[in-house]
């Protein structure tokens, strides 16, 4: 780190909390190219040449954004390579609420403008750092092994009763590898830990046609998380089939200091299925029906008569919020990846993968804080 922090090259980060120290130059993206860069809640000590090196300003490609950026002895704030031109830094310590560089819009009906935006502000002594907002795991000798409790986790044995006697009893409790069967919903409570090995590895999951997610009627939930607790979910698959007509993957209604973390939503794409002993699925140019499950999906995705059949993966709702890191939601069956609504409480997420919906990816409904 003799010349920079960090080097990139049409990297894309985009960093929450860092701290550099010591160093010459922050970022410095390589020469003649774009970058997009977004930067929040970080602390620049000490960085005697430039915090960023921009090397191609007032490129459309470029997506440059900081905001609440504690600097203390960092002179310049931003050096621009090709024109040689230089954002100045405020002082000796002092806060970026906002910087950005690239092509702004004003409305959904204004033409874009390329500018740079620098909002600095002068300080007289150095913020606390910024808290984070990732939970720690709790300690390992407290969590409780489900497999021990009698949960089978096979694929095939209804585990339903060995979960809910579980959350009653144990807060943190550990799922190993398997395949977990429920025909009820999960109900949480507001200080669980579910913590799976793996979310392909660890599923909990439906069986088709399971009753009291099929036929007609309300949104029903896999798993539900309570309003106001700090639950965390982790390393978990959830599973809800292919053709339960009235699941919801998740229904979360958890608070601002909740975590759900490396969560995979099973279904359509991106899903992998033990071998099948049952005989091939038709598929395009064959007689017979063209519905798919998780087990068993079609090949032929675009005959799949299964997608777009189900509630929503995850639902947050009615007060939920918290964060939400390394989750994938790519089920076809579901309505979207993920729907919002009716809340006011801080969320934020990190790295969500969310694609191959009919209709919709994400829906925001009567949402604010996020």
């Amino acid at each position: 780190q003799r010349k920079a922090a960090i080097k990139s090259q049409e990297g894309g980060l985009t960093i929450v909390r860092l701290q550099a120290k010591n160093v010459p130059v922050v970022i410095d993206i390589d020469p003649n190219y774009a970058d997009k860069i977004f930067m929040e809640d970080c602390l620049f000590d000490n960085v005697s040449e430039t915090a960023l090196i921009i090397s191609n300003e007032n490129n459309y490609c470029n997506q440059i954004s900081l905001r609440n950026i504690d600097c203390r002895k960092v002179p310049v704030l931003v050096k621009y390579r090709r024109s040689n031109t230089q954002t100045l830094g405020s002082g000796n310590i002092y806060k970026v609420n906002n910087y950005t560089q690239g092509a702004h819009m004003d409305d959904m009906s204004a033409d874009p403008e390329m500018k740079t935006v620098a909002d600095l502000q002068p300080l007289s002594v150095l913020p606390a750092i910024a808290p984070k907002d990732i939970p720690e795991l709790p300690a390992m000798s407290t969590w409780v092994n489900i497999r021990e409790l009698g949960a089978k986790g096979d694929g095939t044995t209804d585990d339903t009763q060995i979960f809910k006697d579980a959350v009653e009893k144990y807060p943190n409790i550990y799922v190993p590898q398997g395949w977990y069967v429920v025909s009820q919903t999960i109900a949480l409570k507001p200080n669980t830990c579910l913590i799976g090995l793996n979310p392909v590895a660890t599923q909990i999951m439906l069986l088709e046609s399971t009753p009291a997610f099929s036929g007609f009627g309300s949104p029903m939930p896999l798993i539900e998380v309570p309003q106001g607790g700090k639950t965390i979910l982790s390393g978990i698959g959830i599973n809800t089939g292919g053709y339960n007509y009235r699941a919801v993957g998740c229904k979360w209604m958890a608070g601002k200091d909740s975590y759900m973390n490396d969560v995979k939503f099973i279904g359509g794409h991106g899903s992998i299925s033990r071998p099948s002993q049952a005989p091939r699925r038709p598929q395009q140019g064959d007689q017979g029906p063209k519905i798919s499950s998780p087990t068993e999906p079609l090949a032929n995705l675009a005959a799949d008569k299964a997608w777009d059949n189900q509630y929503w993966s995850l639902w947050i709702t009615d007060g939920g919020g918290g964060t939400f890191k390394d989750i994938w939601t790519a089920s076809t069956y579901s309505a979207n990846g993920v729907y919002v609504s009716n809340t006011s409480t801080e969320g934020r997420i990190y790295a969500m993968s969310i694609e191959h919906h009919v209709r919709n990816e994400v829906r925001f409904n009567k949402v604010s804080n996020w």
